[in-house]
């Protein structure tokens, strides 16, 4: 089927470059593995008594380079879901979407266990199931939510794995530049005309 319109919200996630051909490395998938820990019955994972956590480690400073970090998430247990969420934020592997390993890798797994086993001792022996999911990056790691002057696309895309937590605000923005209505919040510093790149 074939459809016109005069304007279009383009929301593909890992999939926009290859819609829309956009070059260079704007709008980069990544292969994200996820990790959940079996929780003991005790409540002491569960919401309430195990807060949501981001964590980031110092690496090992060589001379004259910046400090950097490893980074890592927890989610607890909740009424929904009974057991514990764990994932690296910052410790992606590009990725097409189209040839994606869904596979959990041993060294992802051997990875993750030497997380627990540092920062969560009680959960060293538990079991873990996983998941190959995907972000979209951009260079700076923020939002790529906008214009472009001279198109009719509107972009809702990269929102990197944390979208979710600003779905309700994303789409009444989203919604607005949709509408030509001015959106209520400033979203400059997401706009797509940041990079010096042309779509």
């Amino acid at each position: 089927h074939t459809y016109e319109t005069g304007r279009l919200l383009i929301s593909a996630g890992a999939w926009t470059n290859r819609l829309l051909r956009i070059p260079g490395r704007l709008l980069m998938p990544k292969r994200v593995p996820v990790h959940w820990v079996k929780a003991p019955e005790d409540k002491c994972y569960h919401i309430g008594h195990f807060p949501v956590n981001f964590w980031q480690i110092p690496k090992e400073k060589r001379l004259g380079s910046p400090k950097t970090y490893r980074e890592f998430y927890t989610l607890p247990v909740t009424d929904r879901n009974s057991q514990i969420k764990i994932a690296f934020h910052n410790e992606l592997v590009d990725c097409d979407p189209l040839r994606l390993t869904r596979d959990i890798l041993p060294e992802e797994i051997t990875k993750i266990r030497a997380i627990i086993s540092q920062f969560f001792p009680g959960l060293r022996q538990r079991a873990i199931t996983s998941e190959v999911c995907m972000y979209t990056m951009t260079p700076d790691g923020h939002f790529y939510l906008g214009e472009r002057p001279g198109s009719n696309h509107v972009f809702g895309v990269a929102l990197a794995g944390h979208g979710f937590k600003f779905a309700p605000v994303l789409g009444e923005i989203l919604a607005d530049l949709m509408t030509d209505i001015a959106p209520a919040v400033d979203i400059n510093v997401f706009s797509p005309n940041r990079f010096n790149t042309e779509i």
